[in-house]
């Protein structure tokens, strides 16, 4: 309770204060003169921007010494956005890249064995598409 009313006394006890005319005047910003707050909501914010992006990859490599077997598998994930005059009526532009990949897979066991060819997922945005997948399996 000791240090709540510390900081709180801390917090009192700081004030910010405006710059005076003599100041601003000695910066050369004499002509600074303050404005109201609903004319700071229409131009806040009107040149400002903003750039996002980010990238993320899963890579996995599963082993079977006993067979022989070899598994691949990776996924990568970009994405980026903008928002350019970021007032509060402007637009915003985002573009998400994503990508999931196999290799080529083969399983034996016994006188079982399966095969898919290579193939990758894509997506971009809120569509996606993919390669022709093949998949092939042989049985006794």
């Amino acid at each position: 309770m000791r240090k709540f009313a510390l900081v709180l006394c801390f917090l009192w006890s700081t004030q910010a204060l405006g710059g005076e005319p003599v100041d601003l005047k000695a910066l050369g910003l004499s002509s600074i003169k303050p404005i109201s707050e609903a004319k700071g909501y229409q131009i806040r914010g009107a040149s400002s921007s903003a750039y996002a992006t980010g990238l993320s990859s899963f890579m996995a490599v599963i082993y079977d010494p006993a067979t022989g077997s070899q598994f691949n598998f990776s996924s990568n994930n970009f994405a980026r956005s903008t928002d350019e005059n970021a007032g509060a009526g402007s637009r915003s532009t985002a573009a998400v890249e994503t990508a999931v990949g196999i290799s080529q897979f083969e399983i034996t066991i016994g006188n079982f064995s399966a095969s898919f060819s290579p193939g990758l997922l894509f997506g971009t945005g809120q569509s996606s598409g993919s390669s022709d997948f093949a998949a092939t399996f042989t049985l006794p």
